[in-house]
């Protein structure tokens, strides 16, 4: 949305101030399922214009990568974005370098009950990222979880849940290997 060149740029800021404006880009979020779909909504949460939207996107979106973006910035409260690449070395002698993604990022408030609708959403979802999402949620936020959330992805047969549960299992019953 914001790579418009050569005055577009111009074109855009007044665009951006029609009063359709919020309502299209949300339209599109929600229909479309093609397209850098996250990578434009990771752009528009630089600003809190859109984050009253968010639960809708998470509930309702089409493309599950637009779900699962809004869905982790639901479940964790921090919205981030690419803000561009540095150098890191991986053997200097060897003069071996990689390029890293920079990521920036600001805190989201939303109320427990956003929260928890979506978590029960998320648990459901047919995504296996989405559902991914809950599982780190709940693993995050134990012992003080959903146990409903717990049944329902317990449920499922994809091994990235069944791993996290059990892992969340281990974390519970006080398992001082958690790791290995």
């Amino acid at each position: 949305v914001s790579g418009w060149g050569r005055g577009g740029a111009d074109a855009l800021t007044h665009l951006q101030d029609l009063p359709i404006w919020e309502d299209a880009v949300l339209h599109a979020f929600l229909f479309q399922s093609q397209g850098p779909l996250v990578r434009q909504l990771r752009t528009v949460l630089r600003t809190d214009r859109y984050d009253h939207r968010l639960v809708d996107l998470a509930l309702h979106a089409r493309s599950s990568f637009v779900r699962s973006a809004a869905t982790h910035v639901v479940l964790e409260g921090v919205a981030r974005w690419q803000t561009g690449f540095e150098l890191q070395w991986i053997d200097k002698t060897m003069s071996m370098l990689r390029k890293v993604i920079t990521w920036g990022s600001r805190n989201v408030e939303f109320s427990k009950h956003d929260v928890n609708v979506v978590l029960q959403a998320a648990s459901k979802d047919t995504s296996i990222a989405v559902r991914k999402l809950a599982a780190d949620h709940l693993i995050r936020t134990a012992p003080n979880h959903d146990e409903t959330v717990l049944a329902t992805l317990s449920g499922g047969r994809a091994p990235a849940i069944l791993e996290r549960l059990e892992y969340l299992n281990r974390k519970l019953s006080g398992d001082t290997n958690i790791l290995g």
